[in-house]
Order: structure tokens, then C-alpha cells, then sequence
């Protein structure tokens, strides 16, 4: 499992991802976030993933190595689909056994939230797949530099960070190398419950504690001798400067942010619908509300739909006075439920009637 880790690993490749600026996929990764926690659909998420793949396809990366971030989460990934799966109940209830109850509400937010853990990591690595720590580093460090005036330790910041990451791979193959020794020296670290694994792990986090002090003391000694003092001064070897394709990458993103909400806002428009409210607005009484209801509840502007009563069959009443909708239209369907009732101007109930099916149709 360790192997699967591509957080801080470096993909070196020829590519159009690889060439931009760190500043620009800085931005990209922090604009891809914001995409990703605008989603209110399921659905919508094959735009992002569709998406995330395409980037996947001009870094030249290989998509099962950039899939091998999700494998760390195989524990996770299901335990929140089970916590979301069992908490939430909303929508229609599809099975309660017990103190077991499974909704629609609760299928929809559990694949929901999968899906966005999914498109978060993936999107995360591809950062680090692209950039060397060096560049990263620069990068952040530059974007951080305006907020020096508030005496903001941006360069430090930005190297801790970039030490983080640069020594996550060297740890990891440090831990696979003590394991396989201990191994080797009849280690059972797979058998027992939970706490007889976490106590085999003992002899492996050890020496590995041991050897990232160890590791880091060395560090310190060879900044310390390379006369390092921070970020006061210093100067760059290679200049980062921004091209033409970094902008069209920023508006490519931006163009992702657009679609996402124009999708949900225009398109995937979903009303919340009491049961009531469902069965008046299923005109052509198929069990669904879709594009066919919406074009009648369209007719509805010049007609208006009766469903069918006890007393009455399902009829339509035609509205001639197309002009004034507004307070003409709940007038004559006033009347028209009087007609159809044949009870007078006082009857409360029918006089609800009316304005309920006036609003809808």
C-alpha cells in the first residue's frame, strides 16, 4: 500500500501541464476546489471528472498512476458511504429494518460525497504528479509574497512545506524497507485484532521516528553550513515568468467554474415537491416530472387542467384573455370550480381549491 502513495511524488514528463508556470497550477488546483465544492448535483460530476481526466491526458501522466492516490482511502471511501448511507434520511424511504433506514436522500448524498473525495484527491495529485518541490516552492512563495507587508513567514512557510513534501516518498520507502526486515525477521504484522496490529507496529515506527530526527538534524546542518538565514536576500537561479498558455489555462478553469453553475442553475433545476404538489404537476399522469410537463404547464398559460374528482372526469378550460393572466386568470378558475362543484361563492373549501390549482396551472 505504501507504493500506491503519489502524494509528493514528482512524474517527470514533456507536456503541456509539466510546462506551466507553479503559480498558474497553484491557482488551477484552488479554482478546481472551488468547482468541485460548487456541485450541488450528482450528476454534474461527470463534467468535473470528465474534466479532470482531460488533464490527465495533456499531463501524459498515466491514469492508473494517478488512481493509485485513491487506494490509500479504501477504508474511507466506504465508511462514508455507509455513515451518509444510514444517517441521512430524507427523500423516500426504500428499506428500514430496525434501526436501519435507507432513503433515496441517503443513496444520493452517500454517492455524493464519494464522488467529491474522489475528484479532491485525484485533482491534488495531479499537482504534485506536474510540479517538482522546487518549482512548488516557488511558486507558493511568490503568490504569498504580497502578504509580507503584514510580516506574513511566507518563504518559511513555503519551505516547510515543500520539506513535507519533498520527504513523504523518501519516508515511505524508508517504512516499506524496515517492514520487509522485520519481516524477514518473522514479524507477523497482518494477524490478531486492531490492537495486536497497532502493537506489531511498534518496531517499525521506531526506527522510523529514529531516522526522520536523524534525517532532519542533517538537514538543518547543511542549511546551517550553506550559510541559509531565511528568505532576506536571496536570489533565483531561474526567474518563473508567465506565458500565454498559463492564461489560457486560468480560463479554461474559469470556463469549468461557468458551466458547473450555469448546468445546475438552467438545467438541472430541481424544486423540492410535496406529494400533492407531484401529482399537480404530473399533467400527463406518467409518475414524472420532466420536459412533457413543463411544455403543458407552457399551455397552461392559455388553459387550465382539471384532474379528475370523485364528481368530475378530467377537463380542460380554455382561457381566452391571454393578455391579463395575472388576477383575470385565478378569477375564471374561480368560477370554474363554482361551475363544477355547484356550490356557492361561501363554500371556504372550494374557494381553497381554487386558488391552489390557480397558482399551479
Amino acid at each position: 500500500m505504501l507504493n500506491d502513495i503519489t502524494l509528493g511524488q514528482y512524474f517527470p514528463a514533456d507536456s503541456v501541464a509539466h510546462r506551466l508556470d507553479p503559480r498558474t497550477k497553484l491557482i488551477l488546483l484552488i479554482m478546481y476546489i472551488v468547482a468541485v465544492f460548487l456541485v450541488k448535483e450528482v450528476w454534474v460530476f461527470a463534467l468535473v471528472i470528465g474534466f479532470m481526466l482531460f488533464m490527465t491526458a495533456m499531463s501524459r501522466v498515466p491514469l492508473s498512476y494517478v488512481f493509485k492516490a485513491i487506494k490509500p482511502m479504501k477504508w474511507l471511501l466506504p465508511i462514508m458511504f455507509l455513515l451518509n448511507l444510514f444517517m441521512i434520511r430524507t427523500g423516500t424511504q426504500l428499506l428500514h429494518w430496525r434501526f436501519i433506514t435507507i432513503t433515496t436522500g441517503g443513496i444520493r448524498q452517500a454517492v455524493f460525497i464519494v464522488l467529491r473525495l474522489i475528484a479532491l484527491v485525484t485533482g491534488s495529485s495531479l499537482l504534485t504528479l506536474t510540479t517538482t518541490p522546487v518549482a512548488l516552492t516557488e511558486g507558493l512563495e511568490l503568490l504569498l509574497t504580497p502578504l509580507k507587508v503584514i510580516k506574513f513567514p511566507a518563504h518559511e512557510l513555503a519551505m516547510m512545506m515543500t520539506i513535507a513534501l519533498r520527504f513523504i516518498p523518501t519516508l515511505l520507502e524508508e517504512s516499506d524497507k524496515i517492514m520487509k526486515a522485520q519481516l524477514s525477521r518473522g514479524a507477523d504484522l497482518e494477524s490478531g485484532n486492531v490492537f495486536k496490529r497497532a502493537k506489531a507496529m511498534l518496531p517499525i515506527l521506531i526506527p522510523l521516528f529514529i531516522n526522520s530526527f536523524r534525517r532532519a538534524e542533517e538537514l538543518a546542518l547543511a542549511m546551517e553550513s550553506r550559510c541559509y538565514h531565511g528568505g532576506e536576500g536571496r536570489t533565483r537561479l531561474r526567474v518563473l515568468k508567465l506565458h500565454r498558455r498559463d492564461l489560457w489555462a486560468v480560463l479554461i478553469m474559469g470556463a469549468l467554474i461557468a458551466a458547473v453553475v450555469l448546468l445546475q442553475k438552467y438545467l438541472l433545476t430541481v424544486e423540492p415537491f410535496t406529494k400533492e404538489q407531484f401529482e399537480i404537476a404530473d399533467l400527463n399522469q406518467d409518475s414524472k416530472v420532466n420536459g412533457i410537463d413543463l411544455s403543458l404547464m407552457k399551455r397552461s398559460m392559455d388553459a387550465f387542467y382539471s384532474p379528475p374528482t370523485r364528481q368530475t372526469p378530467p377537463t380542460i378550460f380554455y382561457n381566452d384573455h391571454i393578455a391579463s393572466i395575472g388576477r383575470q386568470r385565478l378569477s375564471i378558475f374561480h368560477e370554474v370550480k363554482h361551475y363544477i362543484n355547484n356550490d356557492s361563492d361561501d363554500d371556504t373549501y372550494s374557494d381553497n381549491m381554487a386558488n391552489y390549482f390557480s397558482r399551479y396551472f
